[in-house]
């Protein structure tokens, strides 16, 4: 009805509110997360936080995910998925999803067998695949906090490509968030993508658990009843 009205205010109020509830999950919710970012670009400039003050706690994070070549020092990111959104530092609310960048490079190191079973690919079809890094590097540049799931294995392979990464703060939704002490047998995506029934789908699995992982950090902390991204930030 808003969409139609051209509300998108209102329009984008209550996307958010289904974005965080439990049961929000499903194969919707990679065009749930577009819509909103379509809606962050047709926003008036002010107003869309609710306030002054909610303005003043603005804060911008990337959601970061990453497939690589193997496992090993010397093995490199052939798949890249960034998803930016918009959060209060005080509350850890996730305001809005900003944007996002999915892409996949050819790496100059061997492919390791299951990788290439994993994401149901061939060397072949990567031969010809360059990430655009001049928009990965202003995502990742304009973020206050960058969030992966297992940020170790993450953030090495990142740094590889965008040195400056280094310096950022990164937040780590496996291990940041005491996951067996509110119920879940385990911290793996996978796992708790299925705990929440946040199903998401998309053309490539990095965006796919980009998406699952944004998510994730939305839902309410049992205890706190604030969103789990205000755990992580309290770190």
């Amino acid at each position: 009805v808003y969409r139609r009205l051209d509300d998108t205010q209102a329009e984008g109020a209550i996307l958010q509110r289904f974005a965080v509830q439990r049961n929000s999950g499903s194969q919707q919710s990679t065009g749930l997360l577009h819509r909103l970012s379509t809606l962050a670009s047709l926003a008036p400039e002010q107003g869309q936080f609710g306030g002054s003050d909610a303005v003043a706690n603005l804060a911008h994070g990337v959601v970061v995910n990453c497939f690589t070549s193997g496992y090993g020092q010397e093995d490199e990111i052939i798949e890249l998925g960034l998803i930016s959104f918009d959060y209060d530092r005080e509350t850890g609310e996730i305001l809005r999803a900003t944007g996002q960048y999915a892409g996949r490079r050819a790496p100059t190191c061997p492919i390791h067998p299951d990788v290439l079973v994993r994401l149901g690919i061939t060397p072949q079809d990567l031969s010809d695949q360059t990430l655009d890094e001049a928009r990965c590097r202003a995502m990742l540049d304009s973020a206050h906090v960058l969030i992966a799931h297992n940020v170790g294995y993450v953030r090495r392979f990142v740094v590889k490509l965008f040195a400056d990464v280094q310096e950022t703060r990164w937040l780590c939704s496996m291990n940041g968030i005491p996951w067996q002490r509110y119920g879940h047998a385990s911290k793996a995506l996978s796992s708790l993508v299925a705990d929440f029934d946040l199903e998401s789908k998309s053309a490539l699995p990095t965006l796919e658990n980009a998406t699952a992982i944004l998510l994730l950090i939305a839902q309410q902390n049992p205890e706190t009843e604030r969103p789990f991204l205000a755990d992580l930030l309290a770190e």
